[in-house]
């Protein structure tokens, strides 16, 4: 029973990697992990002998809040209304009806929110892709069309906290600079000019 288990996990996690389900990223300093767990079901013949052990990777989404986490829900559940039309349907014009089993069913495409789920348990790795952390980091600050340059930054700029126009979105900022100090625990040739930033919780500027 424990190997079969196993081997249904072994299916299930295989199946979540080919569909690219998600990307393995260290988590950001101000965001929280979603919990999973394994929920396993042993699959019947009509004779009641065992078809298949099967096994399914759930998000913990109770630890969620609504209107904090999320907005709206959805799931891609068959209304039993619509299957008893299916067969009255089926029987009124004689078809023949026939039982499928998808394997694995990704009904809901990609998500387009951000959600950072712990790694499935048994299956836990410590590699992880701090190019797609960096790029989505890019992305967010839309600076993923900006030219690269040979040195992180120009050595006679000069950051303050008191000259210049207050920044429009300090909550922003202080993100952005808290995402870019975890960066240089890997990278350390940007140290130097992450560290010229002022301090987040100081009075903040535009001006260089």
């Amino acid at each position: 029973m424990v190997t079969r288990s196993k081997n249904a996990m072994l299916e299930e996690y295989n199946a979540l990697q080919r569909n690219r389900t998600w990307s393995l990223v260290e988590l950001p300093p101000d965001k929280k992990t979603i919990g999973c767990r394994w929920v396993f079901k042993v699959k019947e013949n009509p004779d009641g002998s065992i078809s298949k052990y099967k096994a399914r990777l759930v998000a913990k989404g109770f630890h969620q809040r609504p209107g904090f986490d999320f907005d709206e829900t959805f799931s891609p559940v068959v209304k039993p209304t619509t299957i008893r039309v299916v067969l009255t349907v089926a029987l009124s014009c004689g078809w023949y009806l026939r039982q499928l089993d998808v394997n694995n069913a990704f009904l809901n495409g990609d998500l387009k929110e951000e959600v950072y789920m712990a790694q499935p348990p048994g299956f836990e790795t410590k590699e992880a892709s701090h190019m797609k952390y960096i790029c989505d980091l890019l992305k967010r600050s839309k600076l993923d069309q900006a030219n690269p340059l040979p040195t992180p930054m120009v050595s006679s700029l000069k950051l303050t906290a008191t000259d210049g126009d207050p920044v429009p979105n300090v909550t922003e900022y202080r993100s952005i600079v808290g995402v870019l100090r975890y960066i240089t625990i890997t990278r350390p040739e940007i140290a130097y000019c992450v560290n010229r930033f002022p301090d987040p919780l100081l009075k903040l500027s535009t001006a260089a």
